[in-house]
Parts: C-alpha cells; sequence; structure tokens
C-alpha cells in the first residue's frame, strides 16, 4: 500500500484520508500477532499510525510522513526479529536431527 501525503493532498478531502485509514487498519488487524513478542513495541506501531493520520488531517504532510516513518521502522525492527527467530529454531533443529548432508559432510 502506498500512501501519498504531498502538500497538496495533505489537508485534502477527509473523506480520502478516513478510506486510506481504514484500508490501513485493515491490513493491521490481518497482521501475524505472532511476530510481536513485545506488546509495547505492537501498541507503538499503532500509535505512530494513528499519529501519522492526525498530522495528515492537521495538514502536517511532513509530520505524518515522520510518524509512518517510525511506524516503518519499528515493523522492520520486528519483521528482523522474527527472521533472526525462525533461522536460530530452524538451526537447532538441524542440529539436533542429525549431520548435515553439504559439502562440508561429504
Amino acid at each position: 500500500m502506498r500512501l501519498e501525503l504531498s502538500a497538496a493532498q495533505a489537508g485534502g478531502s477527509p473523506a480520502a484520508l478516513a478510506n486510506r485509514r481504514a484500508d490501513l487498519m485493515a491490513l493491521w488487524e490481518e497482521r501475524p500477532r505472532e511476530i510481536f513478542t513485545q506488546p509495547d513495541v505492537e501498541s507503538g506501531i499503532e500509535a505512530r499510525i494513528d499519529a501519522a493520520f492526525v498530522h495528515a488531517e492537521a495538514g502536517s504532510a511532513r509530520e505524518a510522513a515522520g510518524e509512518f516513518k517510525r511506524a516503518y521502522l519499528l515493523l522492520c525492527c520486528v519483521l528482523t526479529h522474527a527472521r533472526d527467530q525462525a533461522r536460530r529454531a530452524r538451526a537447532a533443529a538441524g542440529l539436533v536431527a542429525g549431520p548435515a548432508m553439504g559439502p562440508a559432510a561429504a
């Protein structure tokens, strides 16, 4: 999803912003909750999204963009952590399951 908040659009149609907010929050509700191991990070992302739309509704595109960026960076941290946890789990399962079959094992 791409949200455009140019200076001309920031103070634009309240209905368009409401639709964008509804669409984004619908996507947010579909998130895989099991990857959020720290509840304050999850609520922090949601707070940043809410703040972004408040700024956008007030016509402050720069502040809105900053809040969206903060939400995005927090989400990137969560996804990186989930990826690292999955890699560790796979590596541990590989060690438990038996020897690796690769060039070094041959």
